[in-house]
């Protein structure tokens, strides 16, 4: 038994799902909808219809042909006469099918509509394929899935390979027909075409019967009923009943066969459809004459007589046949027309090259006389454009001189402004140097000299003298410090005195100055804490380095308390690695927080009245400015104060650093 479903295999030009009852499209053609509206009505109707009452799709389909061609619609024409040749084709009138899809690929053509060509040329193929003229259904396949392609019709394309299956199911090549069955499949899956999606579940299903093992078509056939009852697709369930009865009648389930047999039959009748009738009326005759049951055999052969007559197979593919031939026919004249277009077109192409190259003859004497014109025009014109050139490499010759000249004054400009700004720094530093001379040296030394003075003039007590020589010892040990201070701070201000970068061990530099300090530090019963790490490396400048931290460590024991401790550790900082001394001191007060690294020099006394210079955190800030880190502070009255030095983490580069010849104390 042939095929059930080949019948309703290609649906043609159903591009979009339809979100319309059938009663809402009727509303809206009583609505009296423009021309276009009124086609597009009617071809949806005709599709709605084809899932319930063919009768009715095919009435709406020839209403929309008639409507197209009144107002000349050839692409809504075109798609009409496509629904109007599936109306016949499920109604088994096959001549008449053939006739519609072939008027309609004309229009297709003429129009340029490349979705309608697929479509149409898919119908065709169907067509051929059910007149078992295989060689032409392969041949308009061919034509169907190059312009799918080319168009990037994907549902166009599935539908060829379901056409494809059935020529192969045909040819009894069973595994290719399931193999192109499955592909189209996939590809309606991926696009949510429920419809298409049931043919080609109902066609991987049905070609299981001639298959191994024909219970494996079961799941398919069950699944594309299932899709046609959710969308109301009438018209397949005959079929897809019908295959599942063969399939159960093929595994020896004789009783479900029958059932599903009664099925596809009741369904048939409901399409009103001749050719279902016809098929599902054989499948019961051929089930009762295998059960003996003659009577019931013979009732169903009587109704496939009568359903047979009325489709006259045999005319309709006569019909078909003469069909075919008119089309070719008509191809045919086409290709002679447009043979003979061409010829005449090619002998006007050589009558105008002929006038052309007369044309061209005149044109190309002309063109001589003015290219004489032309070349001694242009020797002129070379000669002139010598002289021109010349005087303008004079010209730049001379611009790049004085551009020349520009860039050297403008380099001694600069030269000099650097000098310039070189002599007021030294300029600067002289006048402080001097400021600090005269004021802060002055003092120690007027009261070495008085005391001097007071010994010379006057006898006194070893006691006395003691006392004296403790005031000169301090007023010395002050004096010394401003010195050491003001040597290291003018060695970094001379011209040539640069910041010299290598590895220092933070642990060892700081154990040194503890060292230095630790007498006054027991002197005041301190505790000097080292917390950082052996292994604490960076690239500075370590003589400066040493000279902050030693003015640091000095400070915190001058304003820590007997019984104090003071403490120094790192740690890392994002970029930066930080060097803080902490101490358990008397704190700073807000207002003096404001006033230090300032050039406002100020000191005050430590817990045991040690007096200062004030110049030690000023240049503390200026020498650590000079290798790119920095000093913060943090401190409470009466409960201590932190400083904090701040080192890059990473090798210090040249391009960081200020010059020391560029530091001044403003």
């Amino acid at each position: 038994m042939k095929k059930i479903l080949l019948v309703i295999l290609f649906l043609p030009f159903l591009l979009h799902a339809q979100n319309h009852s059938v009663d809402s499209l009727l509303t809206l053609i009583k609505a009296n909808p423009s021309k276009t509206g009124m086609v597009d009505l009617n071809c949806q109707l005709s599709r709605a219809y084809q899932f319930s009452d063919i009768a009715k799709a095919k009435k709406h389909a020839q209403t929309a042909v008639n409507l197209a061609s009144r107002f000349q619609f050839k692409s809504k024409k075109a798609e009409a006469l496509t629904l109007l040749g599936y109306a016949h084709l499920v109604l088994g009138e096959y001549d008449q099918a053939l006739a519609c899809h072939f008027k309609s690929l004309n229009l297709a053509q003429q129009a340029q509509d490349t979705m309608v060509m697929v479509a149409s040329f898919n119908a065709v193929a169907t067509m051929y394929h059910k007149m078992e003229d295989q060689k032409r259904a392969v041949l308009y396949l061919q034509k169907a899935g190059s312009l799918a392609l080319l168009a990037k019709d994907t549902l166009g394309l599935s539908r060829v390979y379901n056409n494809l299956g059935n020529v192969y199911e045909e040819e009894k090549k069973f595994t290719e027909a399931f193999s192109y069955f499955s592909k189209a499949a996939r590809m309606q899956r991926h696009l949510g075409r429920n419809r298409n999606l049931a043919i080609s579940l109902h066609n991987m299903g049905h070609v299981h019967i001639n298959l191994p093992h024909p219970e494996k078509g079961l799941p398919y056939l069950f699944e594309s009923l299932e899709i046609n009852q959710t969308i109301q697709n009438n018209m397949l369930r005959s079929g897809t009943l019908g295959s599942i009865a063969q399939i159960y009648a093929l595994t020896g389930k004789c009783d479900k066969a029958m059932q599903y047999a009664h099925e596809s039959y009741d369904w048939a009748i409901k399409t009103k459809s001749s050719k279902k009738i016809n098929q599902a009326a054989k499948l019961l005759q051929q089930f009762y004459a295998d059960r003996q049951d003659y009577a019931n055999a013979y009732r169903y052969l009587k109704i496939v007589n009568q359903q047979e007559n009325i489709l006259d197979l045999e005319h309709q593919k006569l019909k078909a046949a003469e069909t075919t031939a008119e089309y070719e026919r008509a191809v045919q004249v086409l290709q002679q027309k447009k043979f003979a277009a061409e010829k005449e077109n090619q002998a006007l192409k050589i009558r105008k090259q002929q006038v052309n190259l007369v044309f061209s003859a005149a044109m190309v004497v002309l063109l001589m006389v003015l290219l004489v014109v032309v070349y001694r025009s242009r020797q002129r014109f070379k000669f002139s454009s010598r002289q021109l050139t010349t005087a303008n490499h004079r010209m730049q010759m001379q611009n790049k001189e004085i551009e020349k000249q520009r860039a050297e004054l403008y380099s001694q400009a600069q030269i000099l402004q650097n000098q310039n700004r070189m002599l007021e720094n030294h300029n600067s530093f002289k006048s402080r140097i001097f400021t600090i001379i005269s004021h802060d040296l002055r003092a120690p030394f007027n009261s070495l000299k008085g005391i001097l003075t007071l010994i010379k003039i006057k006898e006194m007590s070893r006691e006395d003298l003691n006392l004296l020589f403790n005031l000169l010892d301090k007023e010395m040990e002050q004096s010394v410090e401003m010195l050491q201070s003001l040597l290291i701070w003018s060695k970094s201000q001379l011209a040539g005195s640069n910041v010299t970068l290598k590895p220092v061990n933070i642990q060892q530099l700081v154990a040194e100055n503890l060292q230095l300090v630790a007498s006054k530090a027991e002197e005041k019963s301190i505790v000097l804490v080292n917390l950082i790490s052996e292994n604490s490396t960076i690239s500075t400048d370590q003589e400066r380095l040493n000279f902050v931290l030693r003015n640091i460590i000095h400070n915190a024991i001058k304003f820590t308390s007997a019984g104090g401790q003071v403490l120094v550790q790192t740690k890392e900082e994002a970029e930066k690695v930080c060097i803080s001394v902490s101490d358990t001191g008397q704190g700073i007060s807000p207002l003096n927080l404001s006033r230090l690294f300032q050039e406002d020099r100020f000191t005050t006394l430590g817990t045991s009245s040690e007096k200062g210079t004030g110049l030690g955190l000023m240049l503390c800030k200026e020498l650590l400015e000079s290798i790119n880190a920095s000093i913060t502070v943090d401190s409470q009255l009466g409960i201590g104060s932190t400083f904090k030095i701040l080192l890059p983490n990473s090798t210090l580069t040249q391009s960081f650093l200020v010059r020391t010849d560029e530091l001044i104390l403003n």
